[in-house]
């Protein structure tokens, strides 16, 4: 069985418009979900670091040029904080 993956594209997404369409499209996706997000804002790392750790999803990133990637796993929402 194998784990569909959703896609977000950001990369016409500049801070601080950024983080608020992110966050909606991660909130909205079930838990045991995978999203990956793709990026050229620079200071998107920051802002996913954040959302990651207030929400209590795990981050991984990946830089290829201008291009930020980041996986996010909602398998490990474990409490999530109203904010």
């Amino acid at each position: 069985m194998s784990t569909s993956i959703a896609q977000f594209d950001a990369r016409q997404l500049k801070c601080p418009a950024f983080s608020l369409p992110v966050r909606r499209f991660l909130n909205e996706l079930p838990n045991g979900k995978l999203a990956h997000i793709v990026t050229e804002e620079p200071r998107a790392h920051a802002r996913m670091k954040h959302i990651c750790s207030v929400y209590g999803w795990k981050l991984k990133n990946h830089v290829e040029g201008d291009l930020h990637h980041f996986i996010v796993d909602k398998h490990s929402a474990e409490s999530v904080q109203n904010v």
